[in-house]
């Protein structure tokens, strides 16, 4: 992942983040197109706190993106988190997918440029192969 694209992430990050609500809904409303067992994770009236406390996990994760140790931390969080909502490795293409879609929504086509989209999947692949790595080395 290039600095540009890290800051791509951050500063797009910054403009959905104060639509949070909106945010997670659209998050959630495609997840569970995309993954109809995702329903019964998240529908429930604790989904608005629920979402908080993704968006929030997230905004870590991206804060420390570029920094791998800081981001193994952040990212033991969220993967905890999703695993609340029984979410394991094997959902994170699911996960990124639906990610992607609400950005694309999020920002609109003026905001979600190619290289916007390129930067955050670049993100997404630092996310899933830190993730796998913590994971391979818990197992070891």
């Amino acid at each position: 992942m290039t600095q540009d694209q890290i800051a791509l992430v951050r500063a797009t990050f910054a403009m959905i983040e104060p639509m949070a609500e909106q945010t997670v809904l659209l998050f959630y409303t495609r997840l569970s197109e995309t993954a109809p067992q995702a329903r019964v994770r998240f529908a429930s009236p604790a989904m608005a706190v629920r979402g908080r406390k993704l968006m929030t996990a997230l905004a870590r994760v991206i804060a420390v993106i570029d920094h791998e140790v800081r981001l193994a931390a952040e990212l033991a969080e969220l993967t905890r988190l999703l695993g609340r909502f029984g979410f394991t490795e094997r959902n994170v293409p699911e996960l990124g997918g639906a990610l992607l879609w609400t950005l694309q929504r999020g920002l609109g086509p003026g905001a979600f440029t190619p290289p916007v989209r390129e930067a955050w999947a670049a993100a997404l692949d630092r996310i899933a192969a830190a993730t796998d790595a913590a994971e391979h080395s818990a197992a070891a």
